[in-house]
């Protein structure tokens, strides 16, 4: 997952090398956690509905640019929906964490995290997840873990507050993985 992430935002980097993108309107409290940053895109793209393609995209914690096919009514504002568009990506921080491969008490840790907090607090939350075993939790090559975030199918706004209230790893691998 990491891997994709940095390949596609490394091509997307280079598509839009000569583009200059919006710079950043607000730098609120709020911070889009990494594995939520492609879902967090995609609900500023949204508003620009189905009839209008996207040719290129890029954001991050210096700008965003976004570059619109041309809709199929002529009195569409593209350039409106483009600038509304990037202000939305630009609303708020990403999170900006690497994640290395996670040792071996390290991932003992996460699936103990995962199964005795996280589960229980999205329960709790009203959200019944089946849990996942172990021997699928992290992938073999010591790569990220499952994150049952990735998989819900709800508005951007209510995943947010739930990644917030029930995160998927203890605050203090975040510092680890930080520092």
């Amino acid at each position: 997952m990491r891997m994709r992430t940095i390949v596609a935002a490394a091509a997307l980097g280079v598509l839009l090398a000569g583009c200059t993108p919006a710079s950043r309107s607000l730098d609120g409290p709020l911070v889009i956690p990494q594995e939520l940053a492609w879902r967090y895109a995609m609900f500023c793209v949204e508003p620009a509905g189905e009839s209008v393609g996207v040719t290129s995209l890029t954001w991050s914690n210096t700008g965003a640019h976004i570059e619109l096919e041309a809709p199929d009514d002529p009195t569409a504002d593209l350039a409106a929906l483009e600038t509304s568009i990037e202000e939305c990506l630009t609303e708020y921080r990403y999170e900006d964490r690497v994640n290395p491969a996670a040792t071996v008490y390290e991932r003992a840790e996460l699936y103990e995290y995962y199964s005795g907090v996280t589960l229980p607090c999205l329960a709790r939350q009203g959200l019944e997840i089946e849990p996942v075993p172990r021997e699928f939790f992290l992938a073999p090559d010591g790569g990220e873990p499952w994150n049952p975030y990735l998989g819900l199918d709800l508005p951007f706004e209510r995943l947010l507050e739930l990644y917030s209230a029930c995160p998927p790893r203890p605050s203090y691998l975040e510092t680890a993985a930080a520092g």
